[in-house]
């Protein structure tokens, strides 16, 4: 096993490149613009179940934010999706959930933490960093994806994903609520989802988050 390496706020500037790095180029992604991106998911819209196998998943690199894979077509919703701690959205588990959401009639759209393409490039295990700057990468992905969901008309945004990925998401969502919110976005989420995530059941009944609990 690779060993494992310290890890900071300063992996998010991994994604800070024009072209897509090594693995990335070799599953496919490439240079993109968040323009395409709307131009992507307004033509997906428009296709038939069938039309959509046939055209796969998009793969795009952003630059300044990094991988982004679409499955299915935003006629329901669009789930923006993030990995867990140790493994990213090319997982069997991650590409089985696209695939499912694409033919409940939503869009999935996956993007890996900024450690976790540092992570791959160097071909080294290393822990996430601190919560504060997941949040912050999660809600940027939000405030760039703002126009694109605009253009559809106002399609519902759900954040979530797996493990530590729905761990962030459930944070953002808590920043963003209550009468005096901790973040104004400028498109926000309306609900979270979670999978692989530890719940725990107190006395009442209640699901707990079980880190916190």
């Amino acid at each position: 096993m690779p060993p494992v390496t310290s890890s900071s706020d300063e992996d998010r500037d991994a994604s800070n490149m024009a072209e897509a790095p090594f693995p990335y180029e070799q599953e496919g992604f490439c240079p993109a613009s968040l323009e395409e991106v709307a131009i992507e998911l307004a033509m997906r819209i428009t296709l038939s179940e069938v039309e959509l196998i046939e055209r796969g998943p998009w793969r795009g690199w952003i630059a300044s934010l990094g991988s982004l894979e679409i499955h299915g077509s935003p006629r329901r919703a669009i789930l923006l999706h993030a990995h867990g701690a140790g493994a990213g959205r090319e997982t069997g588990f991650h590409q089985q959930f696209g695939v499912a959401c694409a033919r409940e009639g939503m869009a999935w759209l996956a993007f890996d933490f900024g450690y976790l393409v540092q992570m791959r490039r160097e071909g080294k295990r290393r822990p996430p960093p601190r919560l504060p700057g997941l949040i912050d990468e999660m809600a940027q992905w939000c405030e760039a994806l703002a126009p694109s969901l605009a253009a559809l008309g106002g399609v519902p945004l759900l954040v979530g994903g797996k493990s530590m990925g729905s761990r962030v998401a459930s944070h953002l969502m808590q920043a963003l609520a209550g009468p005096m919110p901790e973040r104004c976005l400028e498109c926000s989420p309306i609900g979270w989802y979670a999978l692989g995530y530890p719940f725990h059941y107190g006395e009442a009944g209640k699901a707990t988050d079980c880190a916190s609990a």
